[in-house]
């Protein structure tokens, strides 16, 4: 997740499927062995070796339950604070009507399906009400092409959702660049540091 958020082509109206995604990896492991768990059951139950990753394991009677509560501790904790990252979820569910793969496959629930969260986005950006309402009209045509013809006033609507980072990732590296730029020897607005 945190690769896909500090990428460069990052976008609000991915966010909330790599969200869920996640999300319901957290769920699965706290019962279901990921791969590299498995790698460590697999090499403890080899009864010769006892090691992964060049560290003894050693084992005791209670281990097996303890470990089972300690991990699912661990996954409700981690869980619980990827929420709080992300508490506009109801601004990223109201964007993901935008992307199509999160359309329903049934087209007469498709016809029904985003007007409301266009409307409520239009709301969040300013957008007047008249505009608002050409933006769902937009929005129907949007879904009816399968996402190929995006009217004008829609477009102006998916131009503000562009401009808003995912994460601080961008913010951080334009710090990172302007750092490189803003040296002890060019701070200084003199004769000598400007002509270098």
């Amino acid at each position: 997740m945190s690769l896909f958020l500090h990428g460069n082509n990052a976008t609000i109206l991915d966010a909330l499927s790599h969200i869920d995604s996640l999300k319901t990896k957290l769920v699965a492991i706290k019962t279901e062995n990921d791969t590299s768990l498995a790698k460590f059951f697999e090499s403890y139950d080899d009864k010769n070796e006892h090691h992964y990753k060049g560290v003894q394991i050693v084992q005791n009677d209670r281990n097996p339950e303890k470990f089972a509560k300690m991990r699912r501790q661990f996954l409700q904790s981690l869980s619980d604070n990827f929420e709080q990252r992300f508490p506009a979820a109801d601004f990223l569910q109201a964007v993901s009507c935008l992307n199509s793969q999160m359309w329903p496959q049934d087209p007469l629930k498709r016809a029904l399906f985003g007007d409301r969260s266009v409307a409520q986005l239009s709301k969040y950006f300013g957008i007047p009400s008249s505009e608002a309402a050409v933006n769902v009209v937009d929005y129907g045509v949007f879904k009816q092409t399968g996402g190929t013809v995006v009217g004008k006033s829609l477009k102006h609507l998916l131009h503000c959702l562009d401009v808003l980072p995912v994460s601080s990732a961008d913010c951080e590296r334009g710090f990172s660049q302007m750092n490189l730029y803003h040296t002890s020897g060019r701070h200084k607005l003199l004769v000598h540091s400007v002509i270098c």
